[in-house]
This record gives C-alpha cells, sequence and structure tokens, in this order.
C-alpha cells in the first residue's frame, strides 16, 4: 500500500478462521476476507462485482500507470547527456550528479544500448505499440533491478540505455560481463515468457569514471548492430 497505493486491490481467500488475520487485512484495506470452508460460487461471484467498481473508481483518479516523476525525467536527461558528451565540463556534471544525489559506488562503470522486438507489434496500431514497448520496459526495469544494479533510462519507443556500476578495479577483467549476461539472461527469459518480448544489446568496454561513459555507449551502439536471436547480446 504505501509503494503502490489504492491498486491493486487484495482479496484474501484463506482456509485460516483468524480473527486477528482479518483485523490486520482490514488494517492494510484488503477488501475482503474470505474462509475457504463457508465460500461457494456466488459469495465468490458476488465479491468479485463488488470490488469491480472500487478498482473503476480508483483508476480514474490513479496517475497513468507508467508516469514518471520530475526528477525521474530530469535523471533520464542526466544519463543521456552523460553518454553523449554533452556535459560542458566534468564539473558541471559533478554538480548534477550531487543535486540528484547519484551515488556512484562502483569501481568501474560500463554503459549498455537495448533494443525491444517483439512478434506481437505485427498488426498493432500506433497507440497499441506504444503501450506494449511501454508496458515491456516497465518489467524489464522491475525484473533486472533484482539480479544487478543498473540505471535504466528510455532513449526512444524500443531502445534504451542502461548504465552499470562495476565491482572490478580492473577494467581488463571479464568477470563483470558474465555478471551482465546472467542479469540479462534471467530477465530476458521471463520478458520473453510474459511478453513474448526479445531484447537484444551491446555492452560497452568498462571505464573508472562514470564521465568518460560516452566512449563505453559509443562502442556499445556499434556492436549492438551485430546482436542477433542466437546471440542478442555482445
Amino acid at each position: 500500500r504505501e509503494r503502490f497505493g489504492a491498486l491493486p486491490v487484495f482479496l484474501i481467500l484463506t482456509s485460516y478462521q483468524d480473527f486477528e488475520m482479518a483485523k490486520q487485512a482490514i488494517a492494510y484495506q484488503v477488501t475482503d476476507y474470505l474462509v475457504k470452508l463457508e465460500l461457494d460460487a456466488d459469495t465468490l461471484r458476488e465479491t468479485i462485482m463488488r470490488t469491480l467498481p472500487l478498482v473503476d473508481k480508483e483508476k480514474k483518479t490513479a496517475p497513468p500507470e507508467h508516469a514518471i516523476s520530475p526528477v525521474g525525467l530530469i535523471q533520464e536527461r542526466f544519463f543521456i547527456r552523460l553518454v553523449n558528451n554533452l556535459f560542458e565540463n566534468e564539473a558541471e556534471y559533478l554538480m548534477q550528479k550531487d543535486e540528484l544525489s547519484l551515488a556512484f559506488t562502483g569501481n568501474s562503470y560500463t554503459a549498455g544500448y537495448f533494443l525491444i522486438d517483439t512478434p506481437a507489434a505485427a498488426g498493432m496500431n500506433n497507440s497499441q505499440l506504444l503501450s506494449l514497448y511501454q508496458a515491456t520496459l516497465h518489467m524489464f526495469i522491475q525484473l533486472i533491478a533484482k539480479y544487478i544494479a543498473c540505471y535504466v533510462t528510455p532513449l526512444d519507443v524500443r531502445h534504451f540505455l542502461i548504465v552499470f556500476p562495476l565491482q572490478t578495479a580492473d577494467t581488463h577483467d571479464t568477470d563483470w560481463h558474465r555478471e551482465i549476461l546472467r542479469a540479462l539472461n534471467g530477465t530476458c527469459t521471463m520478458l520473453k515468457n510474459y511478453y513474448n518480448a526479445s531484447i537484444r544489446a551491446g555492452i560497452g568496454h568498462p571505464v573508472s569514471n562514470p564521465f568518460d561513459l560516452s566512449g563505453s555507449f559509443f562502442a556499445a551502439k556499434q556492436v549492438s548492430s551485430e546482436a542477433t536471436d542466437e546471440t542478442p547480446f555482445l
């Protein structure tokens, strides 16, 4: 509730007639508390039908599902400027980094250039495509955070960049690449199962200073064109 607000709504279905559990569920604004032993099809149907208007009401007042906060937009612009070497000097970069409270704690960093591809796009109109790609990216961001620390920034409808803080200080070490591949493979397997979407990407070389990430990003863009369905991450 603290993280997502009024949606989604929750119905609890349980085998336990526990008053304390029911009281706690009410405190967390659960819509209903159903005990299996007392449940029949009519009761379940009635509960769901009573809940649906609540969902519709909250949807009308809720912000867009993938809305980005003003700070989020500023952070996106920061990373786009960073990887395209658009800061006038390092002092300007450091000032904006501090204003956004970005604590770059890696020992080195690398950038990746990513493309979303999905067979489901065939036959969709522009609005449907936009929704599909937004939902795919939203899920990608949620999933990859479970595997590895990174900063994801949309570039256009189908492309996005990722900055990966690395633990290694040795830019010639290759263990970092295996760690990123493990994270991407785990993320994209679930993404494929859910949206039938594929991700292809190029990963750049590591740099010791984030201010130098433009070279890593340029290399990632160049190699990304060689990625295939068989070898999606290069």
